[in-house]
């Protein structure tokens, strides 16, 4: 995401957004990466649009989304937080992932 405003854009045109919130400094960040970069690939999750945010050029979204932390991963559906990751909790992630691709994410 290049822009504030780019940022709100995607939540608008997407249903289910997973963000990766990070930074290039976060060695954490380097780690977790190339597996959510895997995830955004799996066939069962292709309902998901994946996309990072660096927090260090885009200090205003990442502050609005309330991270304080890296690196941070949330589930957005319809423009709403809906779950939230924060450190390398990879089950974690998949199992909220996996739900979300299944049901849409109807609460």
């Amino acid at each position: 995401v290049e822009s504030r405003e780019a940022w709100f854009d995607l939540l608008l045109d997407h249903k289910l957004v997973v963000a990766m919130f990070s930074a290039k400094w976060c060695g954490p960040c380097k780690l977790l990466k190339p597996i959510v970069a895997h995830l955004s690939q799996v066939p069962s999750l292709s309902r998901l649009k994946f996309v990072a945010v660096d927090g260090d050029e885009l200090p205003t979204v990442t502050q609005e989304a309330g991270v304080s932390a890296y690196p941070t991963i949330k589930l957005y559906a319809d423009c709403r937080e809906q779950e939230s990751v924060v450190g390398g909790d990879v089950q974690k992630l998949v199992r909220i992932l996996e739900t979300a691709a299944a049901s849409g994410y109807s609460r």
